[in-house]
């Protein structure tokens, strides 16, 4: 998964853009992910795994979820890429939205991304009371030289 070590200074949005594009290529490789599958299920094909109880799994998994994996994140962002329909549907279609995976108390913003034809949508999930990320990142992409049009869920 692609990641910013901030530790290591700023970074521009060019160098964010490289970084993305060249972990995608690398970490996108079908046997590469097979592996990870592996690993991640690996666990639950011991004898000693299998006997405990799901509640108890559940429970463990929750407290290192929280303690270890979100705590290493801020947010989350999903891209589903280009879109890709047969050519009978694509008149059909104005655009796709991706719902972003649920914010929670450690990553209080997420975003969902996909593309179709020539629009990208981003949908963005947020329990803060702020918005200034959102409008950070749109007045961002402004200033860059994209049209950006707001639509809230409920005018889709």
């Amino acid at each position: 998964m692609p990641e910013i070590d901030t530790r290591l200074g700023i970074y521009s949005f060019d160098e964010i853009l490289k970084i993305v594009y060249h972990k995608m290529r690398l970490e996108t490789d079908e046997k590469l992910i097979s592996k990870i599958i592996s690993r991640n299920v690996g666990g639950e094909k011991k004898m000693l795994v299998r006997g405990i109880p799901l509640i108890l799994k559940n429970l463990f998994l929750r407290y290192k979820y929280y303690t270890e994996g979100a705590y290493q994140y801020c947010s989350v962002i999903s891209n589903l890429g280009k879109i890709k329909v047969p050519d009978k549907l694509k008149d059909k279609i104005d655009y796709f939205v991706i719902t972003p995976p649920p914010p929670n108390k450690k990553l209080k913003i997420n975003c969902g991304v996909a593309g179709f034809h020539d629009k990208l949508v981003l949908s963005f999930g947020n329990i803060t009371r702020s918005k200034e990320l959102e409008r950070y990142f749109l007045s961002f992409l402004t200033k860059e030289g994209m049209h950006v049009q707001i639509k809230k869920l409920s005018d889709l």
